[in-house]
């Protein structure tokens, strides 16, 4: 009876979602046509969400499909190409004036309605979020957690929200983001202060929130729980370590860079099983420890061992040695030496590169998993004329 309750207030709440997903959608796929394809990228990631939200409600999300939204919209957005001399500098600074007039028509027409369903929005969300907060702060035995059942059902009605209130929390910042594209366009300027929200900022906002119910720092409880897991559990940590996305982004702030234990607990198991943000993590970690553990292979006749043996050589044998054979083993041993230094340096530069990058890919994999889409902004800043005409006497 509890679950029938549950689920149709979710539905409740997925209705409105989709309400503000349709007028959304449609501000943004006119701006995709008139403003630039970022905005149809943002629509693409609006629709990707709420559909997974519709998804999560209706039955249980295995964390496959949970990993899979985060590489909704990761195709990079249209740019406006303007390159070389006076008349592209021209028709570069002819068609920003256009593009602003156009953007000022559609703030006219477009911020009253952006204006109107904020405070819905706004009101959903906080709706939302206090019943994650509820959720965050809970304890449960991880013992309980160990029957396959009890954890599926547990975890099913967690996501729901989880999913709805992701959901809610991108659509509201979006909402915003336009809001404030609007008021710039129209006053006179080609973007707001805003950056493009993606899924990332979304879980952001979901980590502090949880953080802050829980009253446990994400990273430390989530670290300490994968080592060593206690007999009780908060449901923050269940959300950070059943949840792709919240796991990457949690792992991305655990500094220094570190391996991941995973203990035979069965509730933490299937907590964990097939997220993606965490076997990411671990894979990249692990071999960076097998990497630094096996270090950097040298070789040993470097200059000053060469140089060593090439005296000892001399001393023993000395009564028996010309000069010049004296000059060809110190002239021997200095260029095998040289030959030595030179094979360690390149392979000190390949190991320490070799490192770096997948010190690099920790981050990447887990900013990725996490949500974060790179854009790459349109040119709208006026070029110089002066500049375009003697461009080789200001580079």
């Amino acid at each position: 009876m509890a679950n029938d309750a549950l689920l149709v207030q979710a539905q409740e709440y997925l209705q409105k979602l989709k309400e503000f997903e349709q007028e959304l959608n449609s501000q943004l796929k006119e701006l995709n046509d008139k403003v630039d394809t970022s905005f149809g990228q943002m629509s693409e990631m609006v629709t990707a969400i709420t559909d997974l939200a519709v998804e999560s409600t209706n039955g249980l999300v295995s964390n496959e499909t949970r990993s899979q939204i985060a590489f909704a919209g990761q195709v990079l957005s249209g740019v406006v190409n303007t390159a070389g001399r006076v008349y592209q500098t021209y028709k570069h600074n002819q068609y920003l004036n256009k593009l602003l007039a156009m953007k000022r028509e559609i703030a006219d027409a477009k911020q009253g309605t952006i204006k109107r369903i904020l405070p819905r929005i706004e009101k959903n969300n906080e709706s939302l979020k206090q019943l994650l907060v509820n959720a965050g702060k809970k304890k449960y035995a991880l013992a309980d957690l160990s029957n396959v059942d009890t954890c599926n059902q547990l975890v099913d009605n967690m996501d729901k929200f989880l999913d709805l209130f992701r959901t809610s929390e991108y659509l509201r910042q979006v909402a915003l983001y336009l809001d404030a594209e609007y008021t710039a366009w129209l006053d006179g300027d080609q973007r707001s202060d805003i950056e493009q929200p993606d899924y990332f900022d979304a879980n952001r906002a979901i980590v502090k929130l949880l953080e802050d119910a829980s009253k446990e720092k994400a990273n430390e409880v989530m670290t300490a729980t994968l080592d060593a897991p206690a007999g009780t559990i908060s449901g923050s940590t269940i959300y950070y370590l059943m949840d792709s996305q919240l796991s990457a982004y949690v792992l991305k702030t655990v500094y220094p860079i570190r391996q991941l234990s995973l203990p035979d607990n069965a509730g933490i198991r299937s907590l964990i099983s097939g997220n993606a943000g965490i076997e990411h993590y671990k894979a990249t970690t692990d071999r960076l420890a097998a990497l630094m553990e096996k270090g950097c292979s040298k070789v040993y006749f470097t200059t000053i061992p060469m140089i060593v043996l090439a005296i000892i050589l001399i001393v023993v044998f000395w009564k028996s040695l010309a000069w010049y054979w004296i000059l060809a083993i110190l002239a021997g041993a200095l260029g095998i030496g040289v030959w030595g230094d030179s094979i360690n340096s390149d392979k000190e530069k390949a190991y320490a590169e070799e490192l770096s990058c997948l010190k690099a890919k920790v981050g990447y994999d887990a900013q990725r998993d996490a949500g974060y889409v790179y854009r790459e902004k349109q040119d709208l800043e006026k070029k110089s004329y002066i500049k375009a005409a003697f461009g080789s006497f200001f580079s």
